[in-house]
This record gives C-alpha cells, structure tokens and sequence, in this order.
C-alpha cells in the first residue's frame, strides 16, 4: 500500500475521523493530492464519508471521513496476547478465589446479551446447545459435557 494512503488510514484510526483540509494539514499536502489518495482508499472501500462537518453557518459542508471495518485488516490486533498477559499477571498477584469472582463476573456480563426468552421451559440440552450457540457466535470454541463425562453439566470453552 502506498506510504501516504497509510498514514491516511493511521490518521483516521487515531481520531475517528477528520476531513480534507485536517489530513492535508497532517501530511503536508495540498488538498487536492490528500483527495486522489481518499479517492483511492474509497474505492478500496477502506474509508468512507462518516458525517458532513460545517464549519460556520456559510459554505458547503465538509466531509469527514472513518475507517470501514475492511480497514481493520490493516491494523495489528494483539488482544489475545495482551488478554493472556493480563490473567498471567492476575494469577501472580491474586489469590485464587479473586481470580474465580473475576471470571465469575465477566462470564456473568457475557450473559446479560443472551435471550432468555422461553429457555427455561426448554430441556436442559436444548439450553445447553443454544447458550454454546451464543458463545460459538461471539467467538470461543465452545461445548458441553454430560455427567457422564464431568460432575453435572458444563460448558467448555476455548
């Protein structure tokens, strides 16, 4: 990728989003090159117009430009090494049952996005599939084990 367009696309990750004239003051360039390289991104589909900006109450306005989610690609995504960074550390400095109530409440806020609805009156595997279901959605590999495979019913999750 050419080096202006990415640091276009650096620009638009850092502030949410900025227009012509703030991203030609960034580069050091005239409007109308800063114009040629948005073109391109668009047509990439890496950015597109987020909102219109007036300026005044005179003129037309301007457009501010975001990052599309394809532009994600772009950029480096470290969360899983800085999450198992952040458990390491906890298990050093926490005592075990801090640690069981921290996930204890993270697995509770998770759940809060499950629907509920009638899953009560389902059979516990109909329960246990679609609560596996929601957690397979939002990424974790996740399964459930009969008594014959643990003590009660759990969800396994990777």
């Amino acid at each position: 990728m050419h080096s202006v367009r990415k640091q276009i696309l650096e620009i638009l990750k850092q502030t949410g989003g900025a227009n012509v004239a703030e991203l030609a003051e960034r580069l050091d360039m005239a409007p109308v090159s800063v114009r040629h390289h948005l073109d391109i991104l668009q047509g990439d589909n890496l950015i597109r117009v987020g909102r219109l900006e007036r300026n005044g109450t005179v003129g037309r306005p301007q457009q501010c430009y975001v990052l599309t989610a394809e532009a994600a690609a772009y950029f480096p995504n470290n969360f899983s090494a800085l999450a198992a960074g952040l458990v390491r550390e906890m298990k050093q400095i926490l005592p075990p049952e801090q640690i069981r109530c921290v996930f204890q409440a993270m697995a509770h806020e998770i759940a809060q996005e499950l629907n509920t609805d009638g899953l009560q009156e389902l059979p516990i595997e109909e329960r246990l599939d679609r609560v596996t279901d929601f957690l397979n959605q939002r990424g974790y590999l996740a399964r459930w084990g009969d008594r014959s495979q643990c003590a009660g019913w759990r969800i396994f999750a990777a």
